[in-house]
């Protein structure tokens, strides 16, 4: 039996006894036990992914936000396009997405090399993909 299996057994065979013996407070004791390593582990992740001073993940959020508003603006400069209205919103859009491209390359700036390839596998083709959007918007502009 794998280690980690066995040791699960062994969890569900305590809380088993626990309740048994109509300890229910054993039982949550033995179950919040049982929690704290993947909780510890948890925090250990989201350590490993702040570097140096570096909130990685309040940055990525930041910039799956400003990417998401990007994709809607670059949405609703393409519904204008033939109208009047497409300038401004063309005006918008390329405003939207230097703003996500800005927040993008201050992240990588400030990141070691190792996890700046890991930040760059999990989100690059998005900014990629950004880019193409404005790009294929441009030509529409011309």
């Amino acid at each position: 039996m794998l280690p980690s299996v066995a040791r699960g057994v062994a969890r569900c065979l305590r809380l088993r006894a626990g309740d048994a013996a109509g300890s229910g407070s054993g039982a949550w004791a033995t179950a919040a036990a049982a929690r704290r390593p993947q909780q510890q582990q948890q925090q250990q992740q989201r350590a490993a992914f702040s570097s140096g001073g570096v909130d990685i993940e309040a940055e990525t959020s930041a910039i799956n936000d400003a990417f998401v508003q990007a994709r809607e603006d670059i949405a609703d400069a393409r519904d204008d396009a033939e109208t009047t209205y497409f300038n401004e919103s063309h005006k918008q859009a390329s405003e939207s997405v230097g703003e996500v491209l800005s927040l993008w390359t201050s992240l990588l700036g400030k990141l070691p090399e190792k996890q700046r390839g890991e930040v760059m596998r999990s989100m690059g083709l998005k900014m990629e993909q950004l880019k193409a959007e404005l790009k294929e918007l441009d030509e529409m502009h011309a």
